[in-house]
């Protein structure tokens, strides 16, 4: 190593600087020796031997294949404990012994590089550079060390998960098996197993599962493969079909099976997520781990290509064996379905059976009270009654099988094809023996049926007539009270006071369109309360297969008559309701009218008020005052009128409008018309006011001109009167004179002309 010298004098290093740099290099051969014995440690290589194999010698219930006849093992916990503790504590020492002299001799090192040395200070300091990148690469190996000592704790980790998991896959398969088996000893109508005990599904110890499914755990270790082989069940109890016996003890089987289906399910979902998914999550943990190292080795220990050594990735075989482990769970789950499917075809076929039994019962039941019902004047009760009995009669008599009906199959389980055939035979034969009894009431039922339905219809019919009445009559309170927060306006008194209620404004479209809703819905309701009295009518009379079960003089009911009068009555309070919409219409459309009329005699009032106003001021001044700005101000003060008269003549239309729309509705009008007409009055004397102002304003520019002409012939009289002074005392008297006549010809002009004062009223 060398070092690159600045230019200029050489100087050698300090005392202290040397004794420094000489204490630390007096460190090298230990840290060589640790160097030498951590490149010394025995390579481990965490990817080797991939495939496990059963083993109930071994203290992991598993050994490697291949390990015994291979010079590269992973170790076990113990002895990975052992190596991470050595590692930590060779850490601990070198820590210990370089006391945080590297990072100082780092800095000093930097330092001294930039000073132009001596060829022996250099070279100690070369020396000294050394000695820290051998220490940097110590650091280095212990670091990789390390992660390679966690990854292959990972990889140890990742064994146990999968073993286990490999474990109860056999476990599992094996319960679903026998859960299996038992089912399909079971027909509808039939009572479970005498013995519940067989019916639970053992769950095999490690020493059975090794045994009686070796070869099957065996393949699911080693093979991803092996998950997809078929086990078999054996052939299936034939039962004699029995649709007379106990339901209950029948249901009995459903029972047990939803049970054994539960703890499928909870051992899948621990299979699943305890065991494979945190086995999968091992393994990302390894792959993240060993993307950032390399010389992991493969399968089989070391690798002899310099690229594969050199790259750190996780073997294919890896990742094929934990995709055979999730294969394996997803087919587990796959025959848990399935056998929830099992249990929804006996749930389903039971309650078929039952139901098809309880249909029958019913149907003699019916038979008996119908001939009864159809004795007694026709009512409610009864119809609900007799409608009752046989809507589930006919309700709970399923209908015939077809491809809906479950029929699980699956590659694994054969068997199962004939014991779906023989269920949908013994459900076939049960639903033709309940079918046959309810064909017989059903004669008798399609009359009764129809009465029922057509009464119904006519009852439902005058619920909407009373419904819709009722809305009726509220809509028309609505319209003509309003409501709390919104009541209904006198126009009267708004012309009068002026409110805006602007709640009932907002209110009223809605109000009217659901009032014209109403209206038309009693129309309709009304045409179709029509048709159905007729349809009731026709009901009443009974056809020939049902006259002998009737009475001959017919089903006597009033509810025709009733139900015409409330229709009748929906018809008069529809047309009330339309006249007074129509009403509430107007007065809504003439509110705002009278609000804006109101608004804009009051801005006219208040404008001429200040108008006039104006005008008395304009007029006080321009009585003395000659400037150009009073015909201004005149101008102004006219173009104001002109809007005000703009302003009354819009608030005259609209007035013209509202009485379109109302009529001559004087209560109404007349607050509005006197308030127009003072406003057209003010109107009046604001123009009179406004030619005063014009009047004054020429009498004062008149006045002001003759002043002005005499203040000047009064100038021109004293310049003459001192030019001529020194020399003719009378002539000075005759201008003396003359001066005074100026004076009362002015005072004589400006008498003649009558001007108003601040004090005269316009």
């Amino acid at each position: 190593m060398s070092l690159n010298r600045s230019t200029g004098p050489t100087q050698d290093l300090s005392f202290a600087d040397q004794q420094e740099l000489l204490a630390f290099i007096d460190k090298r051969n230990w840290f060589e020796g640790k160097l030498e014995s951590l490149k010394a440690l025995p390579r481990v290589y965490p990817f080797v031997h991939p495939y496990l194999v059963a083993d109930s010698k071994s203290t992991s219930g598993y050994v490697r294949a291949g390990a015994d006849k291979s010079e590269w093992r992973l170790p076990d916990r113990a002895q990975l404990a052992a190596w991470q503790n050595e590692r930590n504590a060779l850490e601990d020492e070198v820590n210990r012994f370089d006391d945080g002299d590297m990072e100082r001799m780092k800095q000093k090192t930097r330092v001294l590089t930039r000073m132009p040395l001596t060829q022996p200070s250099t070279d100690l300091v070369e020396v000294t550079l050394e000695l820290i990148v051998i220490i940097d690469h110590l650091h280095t190996l212990l670091r990789d060390r390390e992660a390679l000592l966690e990854l292959t704790a990972l990889r140890l980790q990742w064994d146990d998960l999968r073993f286990e998991a490999t474990r109860e896959s056999a476990s599992v398969k094996f319960d679903i098996d026998h859960v299996v088996e038992v089912a399909q000893a079971w027909m509808p109508g039939a009572p479970a197993l005498d013995s519940r005990s067989n019916l639970k599904a053992p769950v095999p110890s490690k020493a059975s599962s090794s045994s009686q499914g070796s070869s099957l755990t065996d393949a699911l270790l080693q093979t991803p493969a092996g998950s997809n082989a078929a086990v078999g069940v054996s052939p299936m109890r034939q039962l004699t079909p029995s649709p007379v016996r106990s339901a209950s003890k029948s249901a009995l089987h459903i029972s047990i099976l939803r049970s054994q289906l539960v703890g499928l399910q909870t051992r899948h979902r621990n299979y699943a997520f305890n065991l494979v998914k945190r086995a999968s999550t091992v393994l990302d943990r390894m792959i993240d781990a060993a993307g950032r190292m390399k010389e992991l080795g493969g399968i089989e220990g070391p690798m002899e290509d310099e690229a594969n050594r050199r790259k750190g990735a996780v073997p294919e075989a890896f990742i094929e064996i934990q995709e055979s482990l999730e294969e394996d769970a997803k087919d587990i789950g796959e025959r848990v379905t399935w056998c929830s499917l099992f249990e929804g075809q006996s749930k389903k076929a039971h309650e078929y059976y039952v139901a098809c039994n309880h249909s029958r019962h019913l149907a003699g039941q019916f038979l008996t009270k119908i001939e009864l019902a159809l004795a007694e004047p026709a009512s409610s009760f009864t119809h609900a009654e007799l409608n009752q009995l046989f809507k589930e009669a006919s309700d709970i008599l399923p209908a015939e099988i077809d491809d809906t009906f479950p029929r699980p199959t699956h590659a694994s389980f054969p068997t199962k094809d004939q014991h779906n055939k023989d269920i949908e035979s013994v459900l076939r034969a049960v639903r033709k023996e309940a079918q046959d009894e309810l064909d017989i009431a059903r004669k008798a039922l399609t009359f009764y049926s129809s009465l029922l339905k057509a009464r119904e219809s006519l009852q439902a019919q005058q619920n909407r007539v009373k419904t819709l009445r009722h809305q009726l009559h509220q809509t028309l309170l609505r319209f003509e009270q309003g409501v709390a927060d919104a009541p209904r306006p006198s126009l009267e008194d708004v012309a009068r006071n002026g409110e805006t209620h602007a709640g009932w404004l907002a209110a009223v479209p809605d109000w009217i369109d659901s009032g014209d809703l109403l209206v038309r819905a009693a129309s309709d309701t009304q045409e179709a309360t029509t048709l159905a009295l007729m349809q009731y009518r026709k009901a009443l009379q009974p056809p020939m297969a049902v006259k002998k079960l009737a009475p001959d003089t017919g089903v006597p009911d009033d509810l025709g008559t009733i139900v015409n009068d409330d229709a009748s009555d929906l018809i008069d309070v529809a047309r009330r309701c339309a006249n007074l919409a129509s009403s509430v219409k107007t007065d809504h459309e003439a509110l705002p009218i009278i609000l804006g009329v109101r608004r804009d005699n009051s801005d006219v009032s208040s404008d001429v008020e200040e108008l006039r106003k104006k005008l008395i001021g304009a007029v006080n001044r321009a009585a003395w005052s000659s400037r150009t700005s009073v015909s201004a101000k005149y101008e102004d003060l006219d173009d104001e009128l002109q809007t005000i008269v703009r302003q009354a003549e819009g608030a005259g239309e609209e007035l013209s409008r509202l009485e379109a729309i109302i009529g001559n509705r004087l209560p109404v009008t007349m607050p509005l018309k006197e308030a127009s007409t003072a406003n057209l009055e003010g109107i009046d004397a604001a123009r009179r006011d406004l030619g005063i102002l014009s009047r004054v304003t020429r009498q004062a520019k008149a006045v002001a001109s003759v002043s002005s002409e005499a203040a000047e012939h009064l100038v021109t009289l004293d310049s003459a009167r001192d030019a001529i002074s020194a020399s003719n005392d009378s002539i000075n008297d005759a201008l003396d004179n003359i001066a005074n006549i100026s004076c009362a010809l002015i005072a004589t002009v400006s008498n003649d002309i009558s001007f108003p004062n601040q004090h005269d009223s316009l």
